[in-house]
């Protein structure tokens, strides 16, 4: 998969968290929790790892207001449109 961003998960993050938006990164690999290092050598989960580097957790709750997720999509798409790959890049 291309990336389509000229940041990484972690920098948007930080980005949405300077707007008071608050994203987390639910999903961790096994083969980055210490006991699976200890007791299973050479592990690669290569789409594991892959989907780490990529996903994050938007905020989705019951309370959750429509202009708070206006918000949210508002500030999501600047973030795009600035940092969007262009196709030569």
């Amino acid at each position: 998969m291309k990336k389509k961003l000229k940041i990484d998960k972690f920098q948007l993050i930080n980005i949405l968290k300077k707007k008071n938006i608050n994203i987390n990164s639910h999903y961790i690999p096994l083969n980055r929790f210490s006991f699976i290092k200890k007791n299973i050598k050479s592990t690669r989960l290569i789409n594991s790892e892959r989907y780490y580097k990529e996903a994050i957790s938007i905020p989705m709750y019951p309370d959750l207001i429509y202009k708070k997720q206006k918000y949210f999509i508002k500030i999501l798409i600047q973030i795009i449109k600035k940092y969007k790959k262009i196709k030569n890049d």
